[in-house]
């Protein structure tokens, strides 16, 4: 059973290893660039970690820990970069959204639904534990729901009916 838990992660892990940035003119822009980065790679650390324990994490609480271990910090530079820049766009779409080049280099590399169905529950959970950590800050609901959106678009890129 281990590692068919191990498995699942396995599959969304490798479908976020292929979000890259992009490069940006400004510093305002490489910025937000590094933020998007930070937002991934954080996710991606946790979705690592959580990978080695899948057989004991089972709900929201369970994931929790991990959110904020790799979130917190995450979660403070982009409310002190929204701060030093307030007319520029942090929201989570803005900061987690794919190019439909991204998006379609996941999809071509689908086939596994049986695997797809039984990930859904985990990354479900470790996105609902991880946005509500770094963008719990907002104190706006709607903003965790659209991080919660944007980090299952690739999931369901791939893994979609």
């Amino acid at each position: 059973m281990a590692a068919l838990g191990n498995s699942r992660v396995a599959l969304f892990i490798s479908m976020v290893l292929c979000v890259a940035g992009e490069s940006a003119a400004t510093s305002e822009d490489q910025g937000l660039q590094e933020l998007k980065t930070e937002v991934w790679n954080g996710f991606k650390e946790m979705m690592a970690e959580v990978q080695q324990q899948a057989e004991a994490l089972h709900s929201k609480d369970t994931f929790k820990p991990f959110a904020e271990k790799h979130g917190k910090t995450v979660g403070e530079k982009i409310m002190e970069f929204k701060q030093v820049h307030p007319d520029l766009d942090v929201s989570p779409q803005s900061l987690i959204a794919l190019e439909t080049q991204q998006t379609q280099q996941l999809a071509s590399g689908a086939g596994a639904s049986w695997l797809c169905n039984l990930a859904r529950p985990p990354i479900s959970l470790a996105a609902t534990a991880y946005c509500f950590v770094i963008f719990g800050w907002s104190m706006n609901p709607l903003d965790t729901w659209a991080c919660f959106v944007s980090f299952l678009i690739p999931f369901e890129a791939v893994c979609g009916r």
